[in-house]
């Protein structure tokens, strides 16, 4: 029994169409990593090392980066700069 060949256009529109929503609805609310080591004022590997201790974690997307909720970041942030000034 052969299945019906799906429309690789529509599959594309929709995936587009996915994308564009998400880059509208989030573009506020989501920094990349790299964002994250400019806010944090750190490297990139930092940002890895965060993300490994837990202090940062990742929002889970369609996209192979990591993008991170930059009320998270600017929480971390408060945080890790708090923790430098008690020492």
């Amino acid at each position: 029994m052969k299945r019906p060949q799906e429309n690789p256009v529509a599959q594309f529109s929709n995936f587009t169409y996915l994308q564009m929503s998400l880059q509208i609805i989030d573009k506020e609310k989501l920094v990349s990593a790299f964002d994250v080591a400019e806010i944090l004022q750190v490297s990139r590997g930092q940002v890895d090392r965060l993300q490994l201790k837990g202090l940062l974690r990742p929002v889970p997307t369609i996209y192979p980066k990591y993008y991170y909720k930059r009320d998270e970041v600017l929480n971390l942030k408060k945080v890790l700069t708090h923790k430098s000034n008690k020492s």
